[in-house]
């Protein structure tokens, strides 16, 4: 799927392919009409297998997937049939090794999937986050500028973000240290039921120890009788 995107939308950095990725699938992309193909560099419409185009040449030449014939097979058979290409499965991705298969025909609840695509996006291009994907991946364009005003905003913006991970970090042991020193007053109160069943612990407990010592009698169980059949 992240090939099939990258065959038709140009990035000009990861972070601009990876949000553009995760807004395509998670908004755009129609996976009730439409498929994935990667060795035909095209979305396939599941009702119109006559207008799928034929494998891309250079694929077929390095020899990365089977003949042409063995391509046209399924769009001609559906066609004549007047059937849907994989009607039945929610997600459809061409296998290019093997173009009657459906790779992606154990996949389930798209719609769950697609929705945490576009939380994902959001996520990322927020504006509490933006800061860290340009660090981390150079969204911007300017990270490269001739004047130098790209770079120092990425150092700034790399300063910025090691002081925040270190202000986290900081808060993360003062919480463990509270929670180590005051762990016994931070504890709920057990119910009433819940106390006097922690207090007969002890108690069953010696009385399974001393159950457990008894000699065993000949034949028999630790109990000292003899067993008996069913």
């Amino acid at each position: 799927m992240v090939i099939g995107f990258l065959q038709h939308h140009q990035a000009a950095s990861p972070a601009e392919a990876l949000v553009g990725c995760l807004n395509f699938y998670g908004r755009r992309f129609d996976a009730r009409e439409y498929g994935v193909s990667v060795a035909r560099g095209a979305w396939l419409h599941r009702k119109s297998p006559a207008a799928w185009p034929p494998p891309q040449p250079e694929y077929l030449e390095e020899g990365f997937c089977p003949s042409s014939a063995s391509f046209a097979f399924l769009p001609r058979k559906l066609s004549l049939a007047g059937e849907e290409a994989h009607r039945f499965d929610p997600l459809w991705i061409e296998d290019p090794l093997n173009p009657t298969n459906n790779v992606g025909r154990n996949c389930f609840r798209i719609r769950q999937i697609q929705r945490s695509l576009a939380r994902a996006a959001d996520s990322l291009t927020a504006s509490e986050a933006s800061w860290q994907l340009r660090t981390i991946l150079r969204v911007d364009g300017q990270a490269h500028g001739e004047d130098g005003e790209g770079d120092l905003a990425g150092v700034a913006d790399a300063a910025h973000w090691r002081e925040s991970v270190t202000a986290m970090h900081a808060l993360h042991e003062d919480l463990y240290q509270s929670s180590a020193v005051h762990a016994p007053d931070l504890m709920l109160p057990l119910p009433v039921h819940a106390q006097i069943a922690r207090s007969h612990l002890p108690q069953q407990w010696d009385s399974a120890v001393r159950y457990s010592e008894r000699p065993a009698a000949a034949g028999g169980y630790p109990g000292g009788g003899p067993l008996r059949g069913r």
